[in-house]
């Protein structure tokens, strides 16, 4: 049956075609919405990351999203809700690809005006604001960011009242947002977080690790540094226990403890930090993304202090030659506040 059938393809084909090197099939199959949705729902977007990531730079994942939608809405004519389903799934997943243009216009264009067409559809809209605030963020918009989660937040307020967890998300994507720009009033929206999910899931729960690492830099920028240790460290712990050693917030937990052990002069056990964290991008992500390239600075500022000039200096050039691969694509190093 057709089930079945598509069952296979999603099974099969991508991996055929990538052995195959039939990288445009490749690049036709992923980025058709009916696969593209039975492969989310049974693969992780991180899988479907790497099979774009083996079409090559050749496709833009972005342009082929916004095409094949296109396609998809004319010839399978989805209703509303199933459509707004789709378009979350697809800006998920060119988010995490680091499409930020793509994402944003699929969300302005397509996504909140659809939601905000559905009736009694506020949780969703929240949800589209979020993620233009998301996206706004990891642009470096800091300006443009704020209004959405602010929107969002009052959205969720109001349906579920100050004590929600989708509360306490908004709170900390703002104290995020001015952990650097003014750590005072970003140490209010944490801590008034923090306090929401230590009441509603306890204060084990990973929701409170993003939290403990945010208030972890704030310690150390005012050089605190056995404090930010501790902070990140416990962090490190909460997800280990709660997510598992491989899960990818793994990845910049381990980068924030080990930027904490090099502010403290701790230059052994930042370097087996970055490690992990090298190590865990590495399978998640490929060569060439943010996350990596900052990895690498790390490791070079580190190997510079410990004297060890030549392997620093080797650990920066290749943090520049990413980079410089990533500036063609309109891609930095800047933060992300979290999904």
């Amino acid at each position: 049956n057709d089930a079945l059938t598509l069952s296979r393809i999603v099974e099969e084909l991508p991996y055929q075609l990538t052995q195959a090197k039939e990288w445009f099939r490749l690049k036709e199959c992923i980025s058709n919405i009916t696969i593209f949705n039975a492969l989310i729902e049974t693969r992780s977007k991180f899988e479907i990351k790497r099979h774009w990531l083996n079409a090559g730079e050749r496709y833009n994942a972005g342009e082929s999203y916004e095409q094949s939608l296109q396609d998809y809405i004319i010839s399978n004519k989805p209703t509303p809700i199933n459509l707004q389903s789709t378009l979350f799934k697809i800006t998920n997943q060119l988010k995490e690809m680091l499409e930020y243009e793509a994402t944003e216009r699929l969300l302005m264009q397509q996504t909140l005006p659809l939601c905000e067409s559905i009736p009694h559809n506020d949780v969703l809209i929240a949800k589209a604001l979020y993620r233009l605030a998301q996206i706004q963020w990891n642009q470096g918009r800091w300006e443009q960011a704020e209004p959405y989660c602010l929107r969002a937040m009052q959205i969720r307020e109001r349906l579920f009242g100050p004590n929600h967890k989708s509360v306490g998300k908004c709170l900390t994507g703002l104290g995020e947002m001015y952990v650097t720009r003014d750590p005072k009033k970003a140490a209010v929206w944490l801590n008034r977080a923090l306090d929401i999910y230590k009441l509603v899931v306890g204060e084990d729960h990973h929701l409170c690790s993003r939290i403990l690492h945010s208030l972890g830099i704030i310690a150390g920028s005012n050089n605190e540094f056995e404090t930010s240790i501790q902070l990140h460290m416990k962090a490190v712990d909460i997800r280990e226990r709660t997510l598992g050693a491989t899960n990818p917030k793994l990845t910049s937990s381990w980068e924030n403890l080990g930027a904490a052990y090099y502010m403290a002069g701790k230059y052994q056990q930042a370097e087996a930090a970055l490690f992990k964290s090298l190590n865990l991008n590495l399978s998640i992500h490929g060569k060439i993304h943010p996350a990596v390239a900052s990895c690498y600075v790390w490791l070079g500022m580190i190997n510079d202090a410990m004297g060890r000039e030549v392997r620093g200096d080797e650990y920066t050039r290749q943090s520049k030659e990413i980079l410089a691969v990533l500036q063609t694509l309109g891609i930095g190093l800047v933060e992300r506040i979290q999904d």
